[in-house]
């Protein structure tokens, strides 16, 4: 029988000969993993469309709407949530201006004012 001491460990490969030949096949800025490289696939459609002025800027641009985009609201009933407060107070402003009956809801009363 062998002792426990007997046993020789098998010497670990070399590995720096693979490791140094494939730094040099690739900069380290090219280094892409799976995930980065499908996030990288999947946007670019998106980001050229963008660029070029395609389906995206129908979606993404500011300039698309304002407060003089509001018709006529004239005998229209609108109800805005969160209006006692930020953007849901300031659309109740603009349609109550362009003619509309607004109903206005808040969480309380008194915050409602």
């Amino acid at each position: 029988m062998c002792a426990p001491t007997d046993i020789q460990k098998p010497p670990l490969p070399d590995v720096s000969a693979h490791t140094a030949a494939r730094k040099l096949s690739r900069p380290s800025w090219i280094q892409i993993t799976g995930g980065s490289f499908l996030l990288l696939l999947l946007s670019a459609p998106l980001f050229i469309s963008e660029v070029i002025g395609g389906w995206t800027t129908e979606y993404t641009s500011p300039l698309r709407f304002g407060a003089s985009s509001i018709g006529d609201m004239t005998g229209k009933v609108v109800i805005v949530t969160g209006a006692n407060t930020g953007i849901g107070y300031e659309t109740s402003l603009e349609l109550a201006r362009n003619g509309a009956t607004v109903i206005m809801a808040a969480r309380s009363v008194e915050r409602g004012t």
